[in-house]
């Protein structure tokens, strides 16, 4: 039997895997970390090496296991320490709720993590890394630097985003796609290439002051309109008030609590909250300039942070900063660059300011030919207009190739290898960018479905189950549920 850890998400169907794969004596998880929806269930299952997410993100110090004796000590004096210390920290930014999470916290925090990892890892001795998504959350993502330090083989589960309901899964270490003999309900897959094209057509018909809204950002206000039914509103008041209590009774106790060390109370903490998402539109405000007409310029698509499409989908441009500054020495002087900042920064007000700071708006306007603009700013004006459009892993990239631009990418986005995308590599050049032929929406939409044919039904995760409510019935759970356990156990036996 294959040994394993396994990251998964809330929906239930990667438990039901699980179980089955370790019923069949094909691979047991030992170690295993996720959405604790699955907790209980996973340690009355496995017994062994099931962790609580919440204990892993919010409580390391309160995990009780062995004390370290040096294991994998080389771990220490490797990029993939380093890597994992950088990540890992901005990542804790989403723990940071009124600022006092500090560095020294911290690292403290990061290193207990690390020793506990490499202590259970050298125990158990897994022979893969299987990842639902992309680490979401800092053990998450120290594993995986861990796993590639110690050779572990990685595959991960990805999405299309909410462009689509489907899934394909990606070797890490090679980045190539696995092929697997997926098996699709037919009236399913016409009813997902039915709404692709619905993407395509509304993306490819675009015009200037259409009045155009991505169809993430309205789902946004939808769910904030969602609040204001009784039953979700009672449930947000149960939850915000065991959270309070639990805060009250942090604030009572002796023990040391990193993200409120200082013992605010209610009153001060939402003062707090509310000061840091008044400066951090203010900033914004104050730094907006006016576009230049006439004028050649790149639009550049600021991500909504925190958010796992920038760290660590990013790697390296996990900060966009670093990504403006590369642009910046890519293209010609006379070029400018427009920034326009992702609406969910202020929509998401509590969220986006732990991703935010209200000085990196002043930050990239000192950054020659760099120009935030405001939010009204026609985005279809942008893509048309702009030499080529750039972002980390955004679907403005996919958008701007359906309407004929170029696009530059600095991440690792699921559809990298589409016409009219081009990932940034260190040997680019901007002559290399604008002399691209670039290719129709026909060629776009064909690329895409023959996508489709690696990939499969499936919703990874809660947001994208909720999002694609309309096609979430009983056929598309069998097929979701079904086709992963087939990959899975294609995996254990073959590789």
């Amino acid at each position: 039997m294959k040994k394993y850890c396994f990251f998964m998400t809330n929906n239930l169907y990667w438990l039901r895997v699980a179980k089955e794969l370790y019923r069949r004596e094909i691979a047991k998880p030992v170690f295993w970390l996720g959405d604790d929806i699955h907790y209980e269930e996973a340690k009355k299952t496995f017994k062994t090496g099931v962790f609580k997410l919440r204990d892993m993100v919010h409580y390391p110090f309160s995990i009780k296991t062995n004390h370290y004796k040096s294991e994998h000590n080389k771990f220490f004096y490797t990029s993939n320490y380093f890597k994992a210390k950088d990540i890992c920290i901005k990542m804790m930014d989403r723990l940071d709720f009124y600022g006092n999470f500090s560095r020294i916290d911290r690292e403290a925090t990061f290193h207990r993590l690390v020793i506990l990892i490499l202590t259970e890892l050298s125990k158990s001795k897994p022979e893969a890394l299987i990842m639902s998504e992309n680490a979401h959350s800092h053990p998450q993502y120290l594993i995986l630097e861990i796993c590639k330090f110690l050779n572990i083989p990685i595959i991960k589960f990805n999405s299309w985003g909410l462009i689509s309901p489907l899934m394909f899964i990606q070797n890490v270490t090679t980045g190539k796609i696995i092929d697997n003999n997926f098996t699709v309900n037919p009236e399913l897959d016409l009813l997902i290439k039915k709404d692709l094209n619905s993407f395509i057509n509304i993306t490819v018909k675009r015009k200037l002051n259409d009045g155009y809204i991505s169809s993430i950002i309205i789902n946004q206000k939808k769910n904030i309109l969602k609040r204001f039914n009784f039953k979700i509103l009672l449930k947000k008041i149960i939850y915000d008030l065991k959270n309070e209590f639990f805060l009250f009774r942090k604030n009572l106790s002796s023990d040391y609590y990193s993200i409120n060390p200082y013992k605010f109370n209610f009153f001060i903490r939402n003062k707090i909250l509310k000061n840091k998402a008044n400066n951090l539109k203010k900033m914004f405000n104050r730094n907006v300039e006016i576009i230049k007409e006439g004028k050649d310029f790149v639009y550049f698509a600021l991500h909504f942070e925190p958010e796992r499409t920038t760290t660590p989908d990013g790697d390296f441009f996990h900060d966009q900063f670093l990504a403006l500054v590369t642009l910046r020495k890519l293209i010609p002087k006379n070029i400018l660059i427009y920034v326009k900042e992702h609406p969910s920064q202020f929509i998401l007000k509590k969220k986006g300011t732990l991703g935010r700071s209200p000085l990196f708006y002043d930050l990239i306007k000192n950054i020659e030919g760099v120009k935030l603009i405001s939010l009204e700013t026609d985005s279809y004006k942008l893509i048309k207009e702009s030499k080529f459009v750039s972002t980390i892993t955004g679907t403005v990239a996919l958008e701007a190739a359906l309407m004929g631009n170029t696009a530059l990418i600095f991440g690792d986005a699921w559809f990298k290898d589409c016409p009219n995308i081009i990932q940034w590599k260190q040997n680019l050049t901007y002559k290399k960018i604008i002399s691209k032929k670039n290719k129709g929406y026909k060629d776009i939409t064909l690329y895409l479905n023959n996508f489709i044919k690696n990939s499969f039904p499936g919703c990874i995760n809660g947001t994208t189950k909720d999002y694609f409510s309309d096609s979430y019935n009983l056929s598309f759970k069998e097929s979701e549920y079904t086709n992963v356990l087939n990959a899975l156990e294609n995996y254990f036996l073959n590789y």
